[in-house]
């Protein structure tokens, strides 16, 4: 007997449960290779934008140091050409001092703050009434000099009397005050004499204002042509010229009165020691940031001085809005394209699977 096999109605159901885990896998993958990308290119953007605000930075120091550099250099000018004045004079008075410096156009010269410019002779002591009586007597613009007394009176063996101010307006009192019984100033006299070179003080008290400044002082010596030797410049040694600052009002002039720098911070230190007895220049005394995100040194050199520049960067040292927030565009872009494109494949996904159920179903 032969039996018959009968066919079944039943269709086989596919089982696509595989395909459809494969599926949200490779969705997901591609989500993870998105935002791994993203975040690349969001610290490559980043690192980019950091550059460039350190390199902003560093001109920017750069642009502090150049500028003070060029007003030494416009300060010293001005001094060597008083200093040639008197090489060329037999007979140095106040009247020729003040007309030279008078003649200058300051505005074009840009002088760089100094409030004032001097000359220094040195007298011996054995010379004090002569040379007093000498320029009692000189012809002068003023008659502050008819007084003209070297003060406070002390016996050290030279003197160095502030002789001729210019300009001389609100400054009589420094009229004849003897530099060498303040220790910084003859400090710096006996610097040039020695070495024949600029030199310049430490931040001191002035007389005239009570408040700090310092010197810029360049020597004088009878015989300029027979120097080589110390003791050739220790007996040709005539006196000093230079140049007064009030630190206050010197540095609005040299940086501007518009803080051109809001978003830095920097000090001047006169000579290579950052220590606070050095000190000239504080940009922002009320600011202090002992973790600055950038911070760089600056060393100015100019006729064998030195001067110190430490700049830092305050918060607010950023660039650009559109180029500061780069970064941040990146990656909320690339996270926002990853989300996107992930949800629309999910979204194809689950309307593909309801489809196929619902096929099957029917």
């Amino acid at each position: 007997m032969i039996n018959s096999i009968k066919p079944s109605t039943d269709q086989p159901i596919l089982d696509h449960s595989h395909n459809h885990s494969k599926y949200l896998l490779a969705v997901m993958l591609v989500g993870a290779i998105l935002l791994t990308m993203t975040w690349v290119a969001g610290y490559i953007t980043k690192s980019a934008v950091d550059v460039r605000l350190s390199e902003f930075f560093n001109r920017q120091a750069n642009q502090i140091a150049n500028t003070y550099y060029n007003k030494i250099h416009t300060q010293v000018t001005i001094i060597e050409g008083v200093r040639g004045l008197w090489n060329s004079s037999n007979n140095f008075t106040s009247q020729r001092f003040t007309s030279y410096l008078s003649s200058l156009d300051f505005s074009n010269l840009d002088n760089g703050g100094a409030s004032s410019y001097f000359y220094i002779p040195a007298v011996k002591h054995e010379d004090i009434s002569k040379f007093e009586k000498k320029i009692q007597q000189e012809p002068t613009i003023s008659s502050v000099y008819q007084n003209f007394a070297i003060n406070p009176a002390s016996d050290i063996p030279v003197h160095y009397p502030a002789t001729y101010t210019y300009p001389l307006e609100g400054r009589e009192k420094s009229i004849g005050l003897d530099f060498g019984t303040f220790p910084e100033r003859l400090d710096a006299i006996t610097y040039a004499k020695e070495s024949g070179k600029l030199a310049t003080t430490k931040a001191v008290i002035l007389q005239t204002t009570g408040r700090p400044g310092f010197f810029f002082i360049l020597p004088l010596y009878y015989n300029a042509q027979s120097l080589d030797l110390p003791s050739d410049r220790d007996q040709q040694f005539a006196g000093v010229v230079g140049a007064a600052f009030r630190s206050r009002s010197a540095f609005e002039q040299i940086f501007g009165g518009s803080d051109p720098y809001p978003y830095l911070d920097f000090q001047i230190y006169q000579g290579e020691a950052s220590t606070p007895d050095r000190l000239l220049h504080d940009h922002d005394g009320n600011f202090e940031d002992l973790h600055p995100r950038y911070s760089t040194t600056r060393v100015v050199r100019y006729q064998g001085q030195t001067w110190t520049i430490n700049v830092q960067s305050k918060p607010s040292f950023t660039l650009r809005d559109s180029e500061q927030n780069l970064p941040y565009i990146v990656f909320i872009s690339g996270i926002l394209a990853t989300l996107i494109l992930i949800i629309t494949s999910l979204v194809g996904y689950f309307r593909h699977l309801r489809n196929e159920k619902s096929g099957h179903n029917a």
